[in-house]
């Protein structure tokens, strides 16, 4: 992840702001999903989804292909991190 942050700083620059825009309507996103089942909370409080694999988007095509892709690279990634504080600090946000 730091190699990417370090050579894409244009896109990082920007990146808490776009966050903090975000904070709203993904706030709204997590307590729908809560709500209508698609996320549940499992026991150390962390999100999960809940959807079974029959409901997963199988063949999934252009910007939803993509976004599927790309959120499971960055995932991948996060889960790679000792401390998610080490996330926070390189794309320049806090909790």
């Amino acid at each position: 992840m730091a190699n990417w942050v370090s050579s894409h700083a244009v896109i990082i620059a920007g990146f808490p702001a776009r966050a903090r825009e975000l904070v709203g309507p993904v706030q709204e996103g997590i307590r729908f999903g809560l709500r209508h089942e698609v996320f549940e909370i499992d026991q150390d409080g962390g999100l999960r989804g809940a959807l079974s694999e029959s409901a997963r988007p199988e063949h999934a095509s252009g910007d939803l292909s993509a976004l599927i892709r790309a959120a499971g690279l960055v995932g991948r990634w996060l889960t790679k991190l000792d401390q998610p504080a080490t996330a926070f600090a390189l794309l320049g946000v806090t909790p």
